[in-house]
């Protein structure tokens, strides 16, 4: 893992979750390419792929 963003549970379902281009960016100009996962506690432990840079 290179680095986590958490988030708070949504308390509508309108909420959304925001990642600044600056934090994507600032990880791009270290790797050459990473993934982006999304874990849910006991809902997907393991976390699902959401995008490959």
């Amino acid at each position: 893992m290179i680095k986590e963003w958490k988030f708070g549970n949504a308390n509508s379902a309108t909420s959304s979750m925001s990642i600044p281009v600056k934090d994507i960016l600032e990880v791009q100009k270290k790797n050459t390419h990473f993934q982006l996962y999304y874990a849910a506690g006991q809902l997907i432990p393991n976390g699902q792929l959401l995008a490959g840079i």
